[in-house]
C-alpha cells in the first residue's frame, strides 16, 4: 500500500502500464468501504501494456494487445456491473494514446 504523501515521487521504468493492477487495486479497496458513492479516478499517461501472470509480467509496449486490452476491458464492465464508475485522466498529447481512451 503506497501513503498518499508519496504519490508524487513514484517511479516506474518506462513503457509500461499496469492498468489491470491498479484496477483490480482499486476494486478491492473499494469492495471493503460500505460507502454508495464509489468511484476511480485513474490518471495515466499510457495505455495498458502490461499483466502480472503468476510471478511473472506479461508485457507488450506495440499497438493495442489483445489479452492486455481484454483483460483491462473486463474489469471496466466488471466496475460497470458493480456501480464504480471510473473516471480517466489522461495526461499524454499522443492521438493514439487518446484515442484508445475515449
Amino acid at each position: 500500500q503506497i501513503e498518499i504523501k508519496d504519490l508524487p515521487y513514484l517511479q516506474v521504468g518506462p513503457y509500461h502500464t499496469n492498468t489491470v493492477a491498479g484496477l483490480e487495486l482499486a476494486m478491492d479497496i473499494l469492495r471493503r468501504r460500505k460507502n454508495l458513492n464509489k468511484q476511480i479516478f485513474m490518471i495515466t499517461d499510457g495505455k495498458p501494456t502490461c499483466l502480472k501472470e503468476g510471478l511473472n509480467y506479461y508485457k507488450n509496449s506495440f499497438g493495442l494487445d489483445r489479452k492486455i486490452i481484454n483483460r483491462t476491458l473486463r474489469l471496466a464492465k466488471q466496475c460497470q456491473r458493480q456501480d464504480i464508475l471510473i473516471t480517466t485522466f489522461m495526461v499524454a498529447r499522443d492521438p493514439y494514446l487518446q484515442q484508445f481512451v475515449r
